[in-house]
């Protein structure tokens, strides 16, 4: 059998099921009486569904809709399809799958929704963690049919593949000849194989076209279309039967951030890849509305750079590379640095940044520090008084050279590109004293030299009497030395507009309905709006990973129930 031919994203332009050209415009929104009402005096474009967004929810609602037999228009802002979901792990919490079986796993679907349940101090949605649980290995049949191929090796994503009843669920998608991307990139190969599934059922998929406002009939009537712009022109394009909404999150909003929490402020940086494209478009236009919106204080997950504030770098932007996950320096061991503050002084005990932690819900099971935004380390960050803050990790020459820092910072002037240092050049240091190193970092020198004196006691003394950092090995004392500034970035800024298991978007007008409250399926709707994926509220506090099993899930719930809405004139 001949080896298959790769798919790339040029592939994809070839056709016409994904492109950048606009459709014709006209005086879509005359100044008439229509218009006042939200309804436009012509159509530029006509669909049975509308999806905004070509993300993972967004691309299996396209498909799940037009295996239906529906129209489908997919509306995507930026110039390259597939949303924050090609750049992702490609990994999925689900369970009692045929992966677990032939791995010799046993696994109920009633376990997986009572740890995900627990893992979210139970603020999740209960009967969309059901519906999840029990559809979820039905969900990687279907996903292996799209020619996703998943590996015999489990990733530990969240609490909810080890709490409780501990089984193995974080299902990888595994390398293939079929798809660019492997262990830690396989969201790259995964939305390939999606966006070619759409392709072939017909989808179009519009690039550079931004959905700018839903269009909903007057009163409580249903949702009727879409107003967009592409490349400067305004676009009207009507929903025969549904829209959904699948924009993601808010990582890239500061607006939206400072909202749910005062501290997120612009030096917790938005504008990180692939999160800086995600601005709540979709959670602003379904509060326009009516929608309800939900759980969004809870905050994002904080990654933590040394040295670099980007958390990607993917050149060039195409189908054929895969993205560098690494862009910063490493701090494998933090007994040989201390963490200054503006003036100089430490401010927390520099064990808590290491990037694997005692889990908070279960001390048995260790975290990835970004996982708990509430943890002591991006605690103390955030609670700075300083804007904007300013903290630095700073070693020695022996220091660094055991750190892997000095191949990079040596020839600051031309660090490797690929480590996203030369992006940011302005994040790292070095100088022949201490001193100088302050003035580069813009702290405050006397209090850097009282502070490393005082530091350099506590390893002779074995104990640290201001923070209790144990173990209290490294002295900082022989120059050159070297520092790198600490970067928050915003990640998974989730939750948000309100579904039922069907995925239509909750009317909040129904917050006023009298009487008994039952399950979310009999609340008030918005007629013919549906969302889905990051952008839509399932998981309550839960701070897992592996979230694109429940995001795909819902986005083929989606587009299943908007294609079968009855056709409008």
């Amino acid at each position: 059998m001949s080896k298959p031919k790769q798919p790339t994203r040029r592939s994809f332009l070839k056709g016409t099921a994904v492109t950048t050209a606009a459709v014709a415009t006209g005086a879509a929104f005359a100044n008439t009486s229509a218009e006042a009402a939200g309804i436009p005096r012509k159509w530029n474009m006509v669909a049975d569904v509308v999806v905004i967004g070509s993300g993972i929810a967004g691309t299996c609602a396209a498909i799940e809709a037009a295996t239906a037999g529906a129209k489908v228009v997919v509306l995507e802002k930026d110039a390259v399809p597939a949303g924050c979901g090609k750049l992702s792990g490609g990994h999925m919490t689900v369970a009692a799958t045929h992966v677990q079986k032939r791995n010799g796993i046993e696994d109920k679907p009633e376990w997986l929704y009572e740890d995900m349940m627990a893992d979210s101090e139970w603020t999740a949605v209960p009967e969309l963690i059901r519906k999840y649980s029990e559809g979820g290995a039905e969900h990687i049949l279907w996903l292996e049919q799209k020619g996703i191929r998943f590996a015999d090796q489990f990733q530990s994503t969240s609490n909810a593949d080890r709490i409780g009843n501990g089984k193995s669920r974080g299902h990888k998608i595994a390398a293939s000849p079929d798809y660019p991307g492997g262990p830690h990139t396989g969201g790259l190969g995964m939305m390939l194989m999606l966006l070619r599934a759409a392709e072939q059922r017909g989808v179009s998929i519009l690039l550079k076209h931004k959905m700018t406002r839903l269009l909903r009939s007057e009163g409580s009537g249903p949702v009727i279309g879409v107003a967009a712009e592409s490349e400067g022109k305004p676009l009207a394009i009507r929903a025969k039967r549904a829209v959904v909404v699948t924009t993601g999150g808010w990582s890239g909003n500061l607006r939206m951030g400072l909202a749910e929490d005062p501290r997120l402020t612009d030096d917790i940086y938005p504008d990180c890849w692939p999160y800086r494209l995600c601005l709540g478009e979709g959670h602003i236009a379904a509060s326009d509305v009516g929608a309800e919106l939900s759980n969004m204080a809870f905050g994002p997950y904080l990654v933590p750079r040394w040295g670099s504030r980007v958390y990607q770098i993917w050149e060039p932007q195409n189908f054929d590379t895969v993205p560098s996950i690494h862009t910063g320096l490493k701090i494998p061991d933090f007994q040989k640095v201390v963490l200054v503050k503006s003036d100089g002084n430490r401010y927390l005990n520099e064990m808590l940044g290491k990037e694997e932690n005692p889990s908070p819900k279960n001390p048995k099971f260790s975290i990835k520090l970004h996982s708990v935004p509430e943890h002591p380390f991006f605690q103390s960050y955030l609670n700075l008084k300083e804007r904007p803050r300013n903290v630095w990790a700073v070693t020695d020459g022996d220091g660094a050279a055991a750190l892997g820092w000095t191949r990079h910072l040596d020839e600051i002037s031309n660090p490797d590109p690929k480590s996203g240092i030369a992006l940011y050049p302005g994040m790292v240091a070095t100088a022949g004293t201490l001193r100088e190193l302050a003035s580069i970092m813009m702290v405050d020198a006397s209090g850097l030299d009282a502070t490393v004196s005082r530091y350099n006691g506590f390893v002779d003394s074995g104990k640290d009497t201001d923070f209790g950092r144990p173990v209290l090995s490294s002295k900082i004392v022989r120059g050159p030395f070297y520092a790198a500034k600490l970067a928050i970035l915003k990640h998974t800024c989730r939750n948000g507009i309100r579904v039922n298991t069907r995925g239509q978007v909750l009317d909040r007008a129904g917050l006023h309905d009298e009487g008994k409250v039952g399950s979310i399926d009999d609340e008030r709707v918005i007629p013919r709006l549906y969302a889905a994926g990051e952008c839509a509220h399932y998981l309550g506090r839960y701070r897992g990973h592996g979230t694109l099993g429940i995001y795909s899930f819902y986005g083929r719930m989606a587009g299943i129930h908007a294609a079968a809405e009855k056709s409008s004139a």
